[in-house]
């Protein structure tokens, strides 16, 4: 499996590098040639992609459950007998075997998953958790204490298999200082810098700051009016123990609007995509 990731990652990389390059290039009969050749390998390495994926899910899934039924097998304690027998789960057992000790915590019902659920408003089925009334859900954020792979945090399940880390990022109101609020579409600091330089030689001019965010950049938000009325940069790491006092149940409401209808489309695109992923840094370019 780590030979396949890396073969992966190596292809994907070499995808961007060729790409970035490419914007770089002058417009002629070459480039064209050039961009259908990029689109080509990317288009062939998403089909192979998207092939594995619903069998990689599907083997996962199927290996969990299989997992989590050979545990609750060896958590029985062997009989006493000298002879094999049957467990409840239907598997043989004997004296002898291995026993491990079945952790004791509570485990919180989830919420079941329906095959599909229509939404009636934008006529699209999408795979979500069924339940029978508002006090079956669980809450949207959780805190994260010991991920062995990911940093402690606050994180939000949009829907199964997608995870995103809460970030905290600067919040400043609109028509202020709007530096580093979007993504620059060069990616990188030194791809911006060549693109700009090339510019600025074409044009005989000096060369423009960009004033976008590169590849690890911190990106900040923009607080609107619409948002949030009384206080449009809510959510400022800075200010927040007092901003909190001076906002109302009408403006949360109309935070709520703009942010859970993001958030819902958002996990539309990730079932349309079949993206299982941790957004752990959404808040860096």
């Amino acid at each position: 499996m780590s030979d396949y990731t890396k073969l992966l990652n190596a292809a994907f990389s070499n995808l961007v590098k060729k790409y970035n390059k490419f914007q770089l290039s002058n417009h002629t009969k070459a480039s064209l040639i050039e961009g259908s050749e990029i689109i080509n390998e990317g288009a062939e390495v998403l089909n192979c992609i998207k092939s594995h994926l619903t069998t990689l899910e599907s083997l996962v899934s199927d290996c969990k459950d299989f997992v989590n039924e050979i545990e609750e097998d060896l958590s029985q304690k062997p009989r006493a007998e000298d002879f094999v027998y049957q467990t409840k789960k239907g598997m043989l057992s004997y004296i002898g075997r291995d026993y491990i000790q079945k952790d004791k915590t509570p485990v919180i019902q989830k919420p079941k998953v329906s095959p599909r659920v229509f939404i009636d408003e934008l006529k699209y089925n999408i795979k979500l958790s069924t339940v029978k009334n508002l006090k079956q859900l669980q809450p949207m954020f959780s805190y994260v204490q010991a991920d062995p792979n990911y940093a402690p945090g606050f994180y939000a399940c949009v829907i199964p298999g997608v995870y995103v880390r809460v970030p905290f990022p600067v919040v400043v109101e609109a028509g202020g200082d709007r530096d580093h609020s979007v993504r620059c579409k060069y990616r990188t600091k030194e791809s911006c810098n060549l693109q700009r330089g090339k510019m600025a030689k074409y044009h005989n001019s000096q060369v423009r700051q960009c004033s976008f965010s590169h590849e690890g950049e911190k990106i900040i938000k923009i607080g609107y009016h619409t948002r949030c009325p009384a206080v449009p940069d809510f959510g400022n790491p800075a200010t927040m123990a007092s901003d909190v006092k001076s906002v109302g149940t009408d403006d949360i409401q109309s935070v709520l609007m703009y942010g859970i209808t993001d958030l819902f489309s958002a996990a539309v695109y990730f079932d349309y995509y079949k993206v299982s992923k941790v957004f752990d840094r959404v808040d860096i370019a």
